[in-house]
Formats: C-alpha cells, sequence, structure tokens
C-alpha cells in the first residue's frame, strides 16, 4: 500500500477518526489477521493519547474486526469458515430486508444512486477490474441499497457488518472471467425490481443473488486452501 492508513488524526472527533483509521488499515490488510495491536504503539502513530485507542478497540471488537486474546492484549480477528457463513447468513437476512423497504421506501433519488454506481462500474475498463475495486463497487451498491430502505436500524446493523463483508470480498484472489458483466446485469436488475415496487420479486433475487456471493467466496477460499470448515 502506497499510503498508511494510520495517518495522524487531524479533524472530526479524536475516538471517531481513530476507529475510521484503525479499520481501515485491518481492512486494507496492513494489518495481518492475528497481529497484536498494542495501544502504546497505536497511539503513538496516530498521534493521540491511549483512551481514543482503546475505545476504537473496543468498538471494532463489535464490529467482529478486533479480538480480545486471552484478555490480555487486542488483536486482529482471524475470519474462519464459520465468519463467513455467519456473516454472509446474516448478510441475506439485512439486504432481503433492505429491498422490500427500498420497494416501498426508495425516492427516485435514491434509484438513481444505485443506477449511477452500477453505471460507474461499467466504465472501468476490464483489465482494471482487480478484486478490490471490484470490492469498492460492491460495498457502495450495497450502502446505497440499505439507505434507500429508509430503516435506521437496518442501515445500524449493515454498518456493523460491512467491514467484514468488504474483508471477505478482497480475500478473493482472482475474478471469474465474466464477473464484470454478471455484476452490472445484476445489480441493475436490483435496481429495476425496486423500481418496479416488486417486493416479491425483489426479495427473491436478492436471496439467490447473496447466496451465490456466498458460495463463490467458498469455493474460492477452498481452492486457496483456506480452511471453510463450519467449527
Amino acid at each position: 500500500m502506497s499510503a498508511d492508513a494510520l495517518g495522524e488524526v487531524r479533524t472530526r472527533s479524536v475516538t471517531d477518526d481513530v476507529i475510521d483509521r484503525i479499520r481501515r488499515a485491518i481492512v486494507l490488510q496492513q494489518f495481518a489477521p492475528g497481529q497484536k495491536l498494542p495501544e502504546d504503539e497505536l497511539a503513538e502513530r496516530l498521534g493521540v493519547s491511549r483512551g481514543p485507542v482503546r475505545e476504537a478497540l473496543m468498538a471494532l471488537a463489535a464490529e467482529g474486526l478486533v479480538e480480545r486474546v486471552a484478555r490480555r492484549y487486542s488483536a486482529v480477528k482471524q475470519l474462519s469458515g464459520k465468519d463467513l457463513e455467519e456473516v454472509y447468513s446474516l448478510r441475506q437476512s439485512v439486504e432481503r430486508l433492505a429491498v422490500q423497504w427500498a420497494c416501498r421506501s426508495a425516492s427516485a433519488e435514491d434509484l438513481d444512486a444505485m443506477d449511477a454506481i452500477v453505471t460507474a462500474f461499467g466504465e472501468v475498463a476490464p483489465d482494471k477490474v482487480t478484486p478490490a475495486v471490484a470490492a469498492d463497487y460492491d460495498i457502495q451498491f450495497h450502502d446505497a441499497l440499505c439507505a434507500a430502505a429508509r430503516h435506521e436500524r437496518l442501515a445500524n446493523v449493515w454498518h456493523g457488518l460491512r467491514s467484514q463483508v468488504y474483508m471477505f470480498l478482497l480475500s478473493r484472489l482472482a475474478l471469474p472471467e465474466d464477473y464484470m458483466t454478471n455484476w452490472q446485469s445484476n445489480h441493475r436488475h436490483i435496481v429495476d425490481l425496486i423500481r418496479a415496487h416488486d417486493e416479491r420479486a425483489a426479495v427473491e433475487f436478492v436471496e439467490r443473488h447473496i447466496e451465490m456471493a456466498y458460495q463463490i467466496l467458498v469455493d474460492a477460499h477452498v481452492a486457496e486452501g483456506i480452511d471453510t470448515a463450519s467449527t
């Protein structure tokens, strides 16, 4: 990575900025799974006291990105096959509800925002569509979908889940050859179903969409020799 995600905090509330910067460093794999996260070292790198760092690690533990090891220190959580299964079963439930409420509540501006993301992804040169680029667009679209639901508590659940979803998306070492075409058509279809207020079809399609995304990740992890057993 060319930039250090742990640059010195300068704006917003200190704790919020510390949370964002440590989260980004973890998601971008600047910290390896299982790596210790010493409060004093993080505080020094961020240019803050240990208090905001401690609060940030607690918040990131609630998001599932950090774990407390034997009550002695915090470390980056090593996501397992069981984590993948849990994250994606919860993601399916969240997004099922999101499209249902979006069919009832989404504004023209919401739909335009989702359409714009699909269009922008289609304008990326195929040789530039890396797993990281694909993950960014995927998260942007599903952020917009959850926002279109106009459901505050659902949005809060998605916010707590999205970092783990993003990490799993980034774990892909390669994408299928037809990924770009399929991604565009699938996500455009979600927008069209919401625009048509077709709740039943939208829910059924999103359920299949998330199930397919889960299976692709399982297959990728098996191919890479990663343990996906539900233990």
